[in-house]
């Protein structure tokens, strides 16, 4: 197995940001309105 790229800790915070950012994309594609933009989601930084 190759040896790990990123510490757990660069994995959550990447994560995180990946998920807000489909998060957000997902609520202007749906609703027109993010939930990043009403506050339902913490910003990741």
């Amino acid at each position: 197995m190759s040896p790990k790229l990123f510490s757990d800790g660069e994995v959550r915070t990447r994560l995180a940001v990946l998920l807000g950012i489909f998060a957000a994309w997902c609520g202007h594609a749906v609703g027109g309105e993010s939930a990043v933009d009403n506050g339902a989601i913490a910003p990741a930084v």
